[in-house]
């Protein structure tokens, strides 16, 4: 078995034909597992598909170790395309969970497979809160909530069993109120939730629990939970709803990261809602529109990477004015280069113009657009990842 290195992942090949075959990251030596290669030797565990013969060889597209996140530029050994009258996009060879061929634009099999879950929107934290409530101790008597998105569950648990909610922070804990339904919350607790929305290395659970030490409270006197844990850590918890692998992007979280310095964001359907069809008349009604435009996803604590948008150049001050206004921090302001609506709504035209922006600024490892059908395109067009929050989905 002998070994190369290309773009960063270190490739053992298969000293019978010299194919290769798992990728290692050189940055922490793991396997990547994202996306791998295999050997042709094992084509009989791949399902057949329109355009697979038996002289196609395999190629990989690496994103980054799953293990330390280490960046891996794309590369690909053969270019294979959809064999469908027309169609001539690239396919690419996964091997995920199973190992398949797929078209990207979805002309065979499930065009859904093509993003991988790795998106936890907001509603899915919602649900999965109340998956974990039907596993809970019968006796929990109080919820207490890391902040601050420890929050967002342990109101929704308080709410949903009727019992009193706490917060804990360095000052010990404090309790919540109790609103208009609940007026005698207890004194003293039995035997508390201790919860926050994900465990990955447990640095925030074991801060809470350190406090809950220094405050007297015995370990059996407190339950640890979260939604959502990292299969490596999940030990660190005694309940969780679910497993959640890394990498992820947490919707609640993800616009105040450190990812967003090297992402672009979309602003229409992003940073704000879509402009409403009553409102986008290319006048005056539309100046007062994005004037006074409602914030839907703030970017307040990092600076975006850059901040990506169709609208027109003739509109630049007043979507400087209204980003300046909502406390939103970025780096640069690229707008779209068309003269004329009338341009930038020819069918393809805005897709193309961002994944060659994209594409180009490789100091950029992600994409976030408003658009599912633009999103999908952009990541296909430029080779990298593309989040479409709408839809909870990460394509590429």
């Amino acid at each position: 078995m002998g070994t190369k290195i290309v773009n960063g992942v270190r490739y053992a090949t298969c000293v019978s034909d010299g194919s290769e075959g798992f990728g290692i990251c050189v940055n922490c030596e793991r396997k990547m597992v994202a996306e791998v290669m295999v050997c042709r030797r094992n084509f009989s565990r791949a399902k057949p598909s329109p355009s697979r013969t038996d002289d196609d060889k395999l190629f990989v597209i690496n994103k980054h170790c799953q293990s330390c996140r280490f960046f891996v530029k794309k590369s690909r050994d053969e270019d294979h395309r959809c064999k469908k009258a027309g169609c001539q996009q690239v396919s690419l060879w996964k091997r995920l969970d199973r190992v398949r061929w797929q078209c990207p634009v979805g002309h065979w099999g499930d065009k859904a497979r093509l993003a991988k879950k790795k998106w936890t929107s907001t509603r899915m934290l919602v649900r999965d809160t109340m998956q974990l409530i039907e596993i809970l101790p019968a006796d929990v008597d109080a919820i207490i909530g890391v902040p601050r998105s420890g929050m967002i569950p342990a109101s929704i648990i308080a709410a949903s069993l009727h019992l009193p909610l706490y917060s804990i922070s360095d000052s010990g804990v404090t309790e919540c109120g109790s609103g208009a339904r609940f007026k005698d919350a207890p004194s003293e607790f039995k035997n508390a939730l201790l919860v926050d929305d994900t465990l990955n290395r447990g640095l925030a659970m074991g801060k809470a629990k350190a406090i809950l030490d220094d405050l007297g409270v015995p370990s059996d006197r407190y339950t640890t939970a979260c939604v959502y844990a990292t299969p490596m850590n999940k030990e660190l918890i005694d309940i969780f709803a679910k497993p959640l692998p890394n990498p992820h992007r947490l919707e609640w979280n993800f616009f105040n990261s450190i990812y967003v310095s090297t992402t672009a964001f979309d602003i229409d359907g992003i940073l704000c809602p879509d402009v409403p069809n009553s409102m986008d008349d290319d006048g005056e009604k539309y100046i007062e529109y994005l004037k006074n435009a409602p914030v839907k996803y703030p970017i307040r604590l990092n600076p975006a990477g850059f901040l990506v948008t169709a609208r027109l150049e003739k509109y630049r001050d007043v979507t400087e004015e209204w980003l300046e206004k909502n406390g939103i921090l970025y780096n640069k302001l690229i707008m779209g280069p068309w003269d004329s609506n009338e341009e930038r709504e020819v069918k393809g035209v805005v897709a193309e113009w961002k994944s060659e922006f994209y594409k180009n600024a490789t100091d950029i490892e992600m994409f976030v657009e408003s658009s599912d059908c633009i999103a999908s395109q952009i990541s296909r067009l430029a080779e990298k990842p593309v989040i479409c929050p709408q839809t909870e989905r990460i394509y590429g």
